[in-house]
């Protein structure tokens, strides 16, 4: 199921916070279509702001991937993921 922006949460994503609100409320039987249904609006309103700071006009990025020469193609070691860490700016 895609939400309002067309993207996909994950189903593990909304059953561990479904999980989280079972718990958070007392543990409580019966209410599972309701906790599903929190868990997946909740996740989506993160989702959309998480979209709004990104999109904003003054938003800035932590981290920048390296530009790559058009004639070399990446390979599986340049592809791979990258720690955050290792590209703060100095202070």
């Amino acid at each position: 199921m895609k939400n309002a922006l067309g993207t996909r949460i994950p189903e593990e994503h909304i059953q561990r916070r479904s999980y989280e609100i079972w718990e958070t409320d007392g543990c409580q039987q019966g209410r599972d279509e309701e906790y599903w249904l929190r868990a997946l609006a909740e996740l989506e309103e993160e989702l959309e702001r998480s979209w709004q700071a990104a999109l904003a006009p003054d938003a800035t990025t932590d981290v920048v991937m390296p530009h790559f020469p058009v004639s070399q193609i990446p390979t599986r070691s340049e592809s791979g993921r990258i720690d955050p860490n290792t590209f703060r700016e100095a202070a």
